[in-house]
């Protein structure tokens, strides 16, 4: 066997142990993102540029519309309709009037902000024969509101006939016209 022979004046080279190597990797990784991290989140961010009169232009004056326009189209959805409106006045929609999403009415029962409240009084309806489902609502800076509606109806008769209902079982019902959403918006 041949033996290794050490060149005179270099000395032996130390090997460093295999479990070093897992070590240096991992803390070099965390370097390199925390770094990363640095860099891109506490970025100092450009300051606005205010615009000076000269590189304003002429049609600035007019306000941007809003994208977002369902706060302003919400109050214009719903009605709430008067307690009865005498056989007379009645107005009745025409059956080729009510396709799916049409104008209809409809009655409130409730409203909750427990979910199962709001599902104890849809199934107590259901049993009862009358068409309820749950419509959830979130209101600002009061929460999540769960509504229970029963509808829709087509002729102010049939709903006079399950306000009546309602009444019955001790339900006082907020009465609601309800238009669709336009569509195009």
């Amino acid at each position: 066997m041949a033996k290794r022979r050490r060149i005179a004046g270099r000395p032996a080279r130390a090997r460093l142990p295999g479990w070093v190597w897992p070590w240096v990797m991992l803390v070099t990784g965390l370097i390199l993102g925390w770094a990363a991290y640095y860099v891109y989140v506490h970025k100092p961010k450009p300051e606005p540029v205010q615009p000076t009169i000269t590189q304003r232009a002429p049609h600035a004056a007019v306000p941007k519309r809003s994208r977002y326009q369902f706060y302003t189209m919400l109050p214009e959805l719903e009605t709430v309709l008067p307690r009865r409106h005498p056989a007379k006045t009645q107005r009745q929609l025409p059956p080729a009037a009510h396709p799916p999403g049409g104008d209809h009415y409809e009655l409130q029962a409730a409203s909750y902000s427990d979910f199962a409240e709001a599902n104890h009084l849809t199934a107590h309806l259901a049993l009862r024969g009358l068409n309820a489902y749950i419509q959830k609502v979130t209101i600002q800076g009061r929460g999540v509101f769960y509504r229970v509606r029963v509808g829709p109806y087509y002729s102010l008769t049939a709903l006079d006939r399950a306000d009546q209902r309602l009444a019955s079982l001790g339900i006082h019902a907020l009465r609601l016209d309800v238009h669709p959403l336009p569509r195009g918006r």
